[in-house]
């Protein structure tokens, strides 16, 4: 009997590591150069969602390092995309933290970024590109402003029920006509975050050519319609590929 609990522990362990080390399948609708992998960072932890709470991603016994899981990652797939939780949530990046992880590859990093100088501090930490959500900017000039010391910009347009930013956004009659503003202001990758409808397929079609619009999927089936409908790339968190909430 002793033998067999020795037997399972072993089992839960070696099974908590492969899980940890990303060795996962996804489905085939989701072409792996078509998914940007999401990783959420918190106290120098990468966390994904479990029961309603944030928990570090560990080989059972303690959490695995950021640049460890990255470097996984990117043995799959052509970039990771950073959130970092305390940057979004109180106004403190982890530099740190996002500087290592630049060093590992290919990285976009969204930190809360809300001015052009908070973007190229993402920038100067490394980062292939620095993520600048309209939910955070007082107008679109923040955009064009960032736009001005770097090509290097991927734009996030968050909606629930309606387009999530400054007042100034009202003027626009809907998402077609905003991706239209920014793509004449010279921004070339948009992602769209919708918190509660599935992708909208009327979008790809109406893109402008030299914009890729990637939808945040909350879900591998929803990342899976995004795709289908046309989108350039999906991005989805590291916990739905490993088969959890988030």
């Amino acid at each position: 009997m002793k033998k067999d609990r020795k037997g399972a522990e072993r089992f839960k362990r070696t099974y908590l590591i492969s899980i940890t080390m990303i060795r996962f399948t996804i489905p085939q609708q989701l072409p792996e150069e078509m998914v940007v992998p999401s990783v959420s960072i918190m106290r120098k932890k990468i966390v994904i969602v479990k029961n309603d709470q944030y928990q570090p991603i560990s080989d059972g016994e303690k959490p695995l390092a950021p640049e460890e899981i990255v470097e996984d990652l990117l043995k799959r797939f052509s970039r990771v995309h950073i959130l970092d939780l305390l940057g979004i949530q109180r106004d403190a990046p982890q530099w740190d933290v996002i500087k290592n992880l630049c060093e590992v590859g290919p990285i976009w990093a969204d930190v809360g970024a809300a001015t052009s100088d908070s973007v190229i501090d993402v920038i100067m930490a490394g980062a292939e590109a620095a993520v600048l959500s309209l939910k955070f900017l007082e107008s679109l000039d923040e955009v064009a402003s960032a736009l001005e010391l770097t090509d290097n910009v991927v734009v996030q347009i968050d909606l629930e029920e309606r387009i999530l930013g400054p007042d100034k956004l009202k003027r626009f009659r809907g998402m077609k006509e905003l991706i239209q503003e920014l793509s004449i202001l010279g921004v070339k990758r948009i992602i769209i975050y919708d918190h509660k409808n599935k992708p909208d397929g009327s979008l790809p079609p109406t893109t402008p050519k030299d914009v890729e619009l990637y939808w945040a999927a909350k879900t591998l089936k929803e990342g899976e319609e995004a795709l289908n409908a046309g989108y350039s790339g999906t991005i989805v968190s590291l916990g739905h590929l490993l088969g959890g909430e988030g």
